[in-house]
């Protein structure tokens, strides 16, 4: 997650948005237990210092991300997202997409 605004997914700055305007104690309570080195959040400049798996793991903890959001934002977009050896034909894109939405975005519980 430590990427300038102009810069952050569509789908980090959803789960980054919800997480610090509705679950934000409970992040950092989670963050301690897990992460106490890392700094609490305060604005939504703090999730800069933060990895991706990082959040997810700590809103997992915190239980406001389920495992299927967890699998979600981890598995699939991540061999999609990073450089690797996988190919992906424009179809499995799509299944992707339409899974980050359904799942992610348009979760009512994230």
């Amino acid at each position: 997650m430590a990427k300038s605004p102009e810069n952050t997914s569509e789908q980090e700055s959803h789960g980054l948005n919800r997480t610090y305007s509705g679950h934000v104690t409970a992040f950092n309570g989670e963050k301690s237990e897990t992460y106490a080195k890392l700094l609490d959040i305060a604005t939504l400049a703090n999730f800069e210092g933060y990895g991706e798996r990082q959040v997810i793991e700590i809103c997992r903890g915190a239980r406001f991300f389920d495992a299927t959001v967890c699998k979600t934002l981890t598995d699939r977009s991540n061999s999609a997202a990073h450089p690797s050896s996988a190919t992906f034909t424009p179809g499995q894109a799509g299944d992707q997409i339409t899974d980050l939405v359904n799942n992610v975005l348009l979760n009512p519980n994230v």
